[in-house]
C-alpha cells in the first residue's frame, strides 16, 4: 500500500498502486491493505526522525520508509554476505559467464534481499 503525506504528516492520498506526485512524499506502508487501512483509526507521528504508522485497532505499528531507505536496507542485507569487493567479483564473473556457479548462487541471494525488502 502506498501513501502521500504533506508537509504535516496528513495523509493525501493512498493506493494499492505506486503513487506518483512530485509535490508530495510517497511512502510504502508494508503488511497491510488499502481496506484494512481504511477501516482502522490510524495517525502518523515521527519518532526519532523515521514515519512511523500506528493503527489504533491494532497492536501492530508499521514504520513507514522510503524507497531509499528500503534500498539501504536491501544493500546491508547484501553486505552480510557479500562486501564491496567480493560483490564486485561476483558481477565479474557473471559477465564472463552468467551460468558460473559463484555468480548464480550470489544473483539468487541478492533477489531474495530484494524480495524481503
Amino acid at each position: 500500500m502506498y501513501l502521500a503525506i504533506n508537509e504535516d504528516l496528513q495523509i493525501i492520498k493512498m493506493s494499492d498502486e505506486i503513487l506518483k506526485d512530485d509535490s508530495l512524499e510517497i511512502i510504502e506502508l508494508k503488511g497491510i491493505d488499502l481496506e484494512t487501512f481504511r477501516t482502522k483509526g490510524h495517525k502518523i507521528e515521527i519518532v526519532d526522525n523515521v514515519k512511523t504508522c500506528i493503527l489504533s485497532n491494532a497492536s501492530e505499528v508499521n514504520t513507514l520508509l522510503t524507497e531509499a531507505e528500503i534500498d539501504e536496507k536491501v544493500v546491508e542485507k547484501i553486505r552480510e554476505k557479500y562486501d564491496i569487493n567480493k560483490e564486485s567479483k561476483m558481477l565479474r564473473l557473471g559477465i564472463l559467464d552468467k551460468t558460473n556457479a559463484e555468480f548464480v548462487e550470489y544473483n539468487e541471494y541478492v533477489e531474495q534481499c530484494r524480495a524481503w525488502g
